[in-house]
């Protein structure tokens, strides 16, 4: 089994909406970022830690890196398919 994981801009986007989140941003610095979510074929952890501190760093907000970074992951769908070797 392979598992991809895809971050849509429109999750990451309602995730700022919901938490007051990006509030420090342009609307030019903001939609960079949903736009890089959406070029985001699979994403890794080193991707959500940007998204992360992307996020931190245009927020007045008390949640800590770790804890963003969690939040974001959870919005993240996965999608496995069963490759050619056999279990």
């Amino acid at each position: 089994m392979k598992e991809t994981r895809k971050l849509y801009s429109e999750d990451l986007r309602r995730l700022c909406i919901q938490k007051g989140w990006y509030t420090n941003g342009s609307n030019e610095e903001y939609q960079l970022m949903l736009t890089l979510a959406d070029k985001c074929v699979n994403v890794k952890s080193d991707d959500i830690v940007g998204f992360a501190r992307d996020i931190l760093i245009h927020s007045d907000t008390e949640y800590p890196l770790e804890s963003i970074c969690f939040e974001v992951a959870k919005i993240c769908n996965s999608f496995f398919k069963q490759g050619g070797e056999k279990l």
